[in-house]
């Protein structure tokens, strides 16, 4: 039973962490202004990895970070008063830059 437990909070931990992650940038000034998708597998950034996304833009990690998922959802977030652009990949923040003609 406990290790049941442990299995479903280890399940729920990731979308927690998107979520906080998604609400801080809002409480920032950010807003959702895209979705899309990475196709197929993601394994994370490493430094100057470029990401093709489906809307035909493309993310350049800027540091490097550990995450696995399967065609995982792609939020394109703007700041209200800044050109600065966010991007969160299944409700994680990742550091880099957009490029593209996504539509953004």
């Amino acid at each position: 039973m406990a290790r049941t437990l442990f299995m479903a909070v280890l399940a729920v931990l990731p979308a927690m962490a998107g979520a906080s992650d998604l609400g801080k940038l809002a409480r920032e000034g950010y807003a959702v202004v895209a979705e899309t998708r990475i196709q197929g597998a993601f394994d994370g950034c490493q430094l100057d990895k470029r990401i093709v996304l489906e809307n035909r833009q493309v993310f350049v990690c800027a540091s490097s970070s550990f995450q696995v998922a399967f065609q995982p959802v792609v939020l394109i977030l703007k700041h209200a008063g800044r050109e600065d652009v966010k991007v969160l990949v299944d409700g994680r923040a990742l550091e880099g830059k957009l490029a593209g003609d996504g539509g953004c």
